[in-house]
């Protein structure tokens, strides 16, 4: 569990100084993240992480391609698998989709729970 936690934490060090502003470090960060974790996560079968870490560095290289079609939909497609959905996974998936849809990440959390939570009693 403190790999898994490990990750997490230096994951989420990454979106906090992107949503600071701190691109550059931001960039920096994930950099290292790749170059520590990648074959970890690889071999652990977790390549959804560097899914999500692709669509990051992305966004950290061109702000605008959150307004892609197949930008969004890679980023929604993460979000669909309900096999790994925890709520670190939604939450992270939710930093980007919130990116285009002008909301806090919070509320896109909130929201994909609700559907979630109603999809599931039907």
């Amino acid at each position: 569990m403190g790999m898994l936690w490990t990750i997490r934490k230096n994951l989420m060090e990454v979106l906090v100084h992107a949503q600071f502003g701190h691109i550059e470090l931001a960039v920096s960060r994930l950099s290292s993240f790749k170059r520590r974790y990648s074959g970890f996560l690889t071999e652990t079968h977790e390549e959804r992480v560097l899914h999500f870490v692709s669509l990051v560095e992305k966004y950290f290289n061109k702000p605008d391609i959150v307004f892609n079609p197949v930008f969004q939909k890679t980023a929604v497609d993460l979000l669909k698998n309900k096999e790994h959905a925890d709520i670190f996974h939604i939450c992270f998936i939710s930093w980007l989709i919130a990116k285009w849809e002008k909301k806090s990440a919070y509320q896109i959390v909130l929201q994909h729970l609700s559907s979630r939570h109603t999809s599931e009693n039907i």
